[in-house]
C-alpha cells in the first residue's frame, strides 16, 4: 500500500520492524538505534535463542537521546534465571514505570501495547541489566512507527 502525503505526493512507509543481532545482554548493550527522528515503539520483546544460566538477571529497555537525558523506558522483568530457549520477554508499553513481562514457556507474555506505545527521539535503546549479565543469547525486536519521514531504526 503507498501512502500519499496530501500536496507531497508519495510519502514512505511510517511502519516499520527491526530486529538485533542475537547476543548475550549486558549492562549497557545497544540494541537498536534511531536517527533522523522520533517513533512510537508499539511492539518490543526479546526472544531467548539460547538457555539462560542460573543468573538472576533482570531486563529493562534505557532510551538515550542524541539530544537530553537517558531515562527508562520499562522496569525490570522478573528474574530470567534458567530461561529456556524459544522464551521471550516482552515489554508492556501501558507506562514508563511498567516492568517487561517474561515468558518461561514461550507462550503468552505476548501482552500488546495500549494505543499509541511509547514515544522516543533519536538515539538508542539499550539493556540495562542488574543482578549479572544475561548467559543465554537473545535477539531483540521492535514493532515501530516513524514519527516522521526521514526516520531510520537499526537492530545494532
Amino acid at each position: 500500500m503507498t501512502l500519499m502525503s496530501p500536496g507531497l505526493g508519495e510519502a514512505p512507509s511510517l511502519f516499520g520492524f527491526a530486529i538485533s543481532s542475537t547476543v548475550v545482554l549486558t549492562n549497557g548493550t545497544t540494541v537498536f538505534t534511531i536517527t533522523g527522528g522520533p517513533i512510537a515503539i508499539l511492539f518490543l520483546r526479546a526472544d531467548c535463542v539460547t538457555a539462560n544460566g542460573a543468573v538472576a538477571s533482570t531486563l529493562l529497555y534505557r532510551h538515550t537521546p542524541t539530544v537530553g537525558v537517558a531515562a527508562d523506558i520499562t522496569a525490570a522483568s522478573a528474574a530470567l534465571t534458567s530461561f529456556a530457549a524459544g522464551s521471550n520477554v516482552a515489554a508492556q508499553l501501558t507506562a514508563f514505570a511498567t516492568p517487561t513481562l517474561a515468558s518461561a514457556t514461550g507462550v503468552g507474555a505476548n501482552i500488546g501495547p495500549t494505543m499509541g506505545g511509547i514515544s522516543v527521539s533519536a538515539g538508542s535503546i539499550t539493556t540495562t541489566i542488574a543482578g549479572g549479565s544475561s548467559t543465554g543469547t537473545w535477539t531483540p525486536r521492535m514493532v515501530y512507527m516513524a514519527l516522521g519521514p526521514n526516520v531510520v531504526v537499526s537492530g545494532v
